[in-house]
């Protein structure tokens, strides 16, 4: 699964409550979510960490940061490759099948050959193009699974935020009598 990213606008309201970058980060990171609120109540209640523990995480963020990138680079070639491959191989097809009938049993084949290699070479495009889109269809729906682990999560802070308020309610009704 791909690790939680803070944003930057959490980032920016964080520190605009007075709390340092790397604190904010922290919280952010450290709770796994972008709401405010709950970053904040972590901020409050754990004190900034150390200079050798951030500079950790710093490093840990920018690997992270450097992977993603390798992967997309490594995807996005592969599937340009494929691409350029499939269609070069289509018109030499095309090529091909228009050329004349061959004269000796060599040149048929050697044809041949030509054929299955660049038959055996789509094959493999094709095989490098499923498997980017595999890979990218396993990425949609990671993001799906945690879109949704967020939602859930969402319902059950807000249900303890409701539970919350009725018991507050309960209790400074029950002291006012």
């Amino acid at each position: 699964t791909e690790p939680f990213e803070p944003s930057e606008s959490s980032i920016a309201r964080l520190s605009e409550m007075g709390f340092t970058r790397d604190h904010a980060i922290e919280a952010l990171e450290s709770t796994g979510t972008n709401r405010v609120e709950i970053a904040m109540e972590y901020a409050l209640t754990h004190p900034p960490s150390s200079p050798a523990t951030r500079e950790r995480r710093r490093a840990a963020r920018e690997e992270r940061r450097l992977q993603r990138e390798r992967l997309i680079s490594s995807l996005v070639e592969r599937s340009s490759n494929a691409d350029r491959n499939a269609t070069g191989r289509e018109s030499s097809f095309v090529n091909d099948n228009s050329a004349p009938e061959p004269s000796s049993n060599t040149d048929e084949h050697t044809e041949t050959n030509n054929d299955t290699q660049a038959r055996n070479s789509i094959d493999n495009d094709v095989a490098t193009s499923n498997a980017v889109a595999d890979e990218k269809e396993k990425l949609q729906e990671e993001i799906k699974m945690e879109k949704e682990m967020a939602v859930n999560a969402k319902r059950y802070l807000d249900s303890i935020k409701e539970s919350f308020t009725r018991i507050s309610l309960n209790i400074i009704e029950g002291s006012s009598k």
